[in-house]
């Protein structure tokens, strides 16, 4: 991964928090959205029901 968790989870709150802004840090780490999902979950800016990602 490219960014921190701590990166990551900065640019998810500026961004507006919305969940499909999942895919983008995803993409630009190269690594599955489920990686940013757990990222997300661990530090609680989401929830386990908001976290349905295609």
């Amino acid at each position: 991964m490219i960014m921190t968790e701590d990166e990551i989870c900065f640019r998810f709150r500026r961004n507006g928090c919305r969940k499909s802004h999942i895919r983008i840090p995803a993409e630009l780490n190269a690594v599955e959205t489920h990686v940013i999902v757990e990222i997300l979950r661990s530090r609680g800016l989401i929830k386990s029901k908001e976290a349905k990602i295609s």
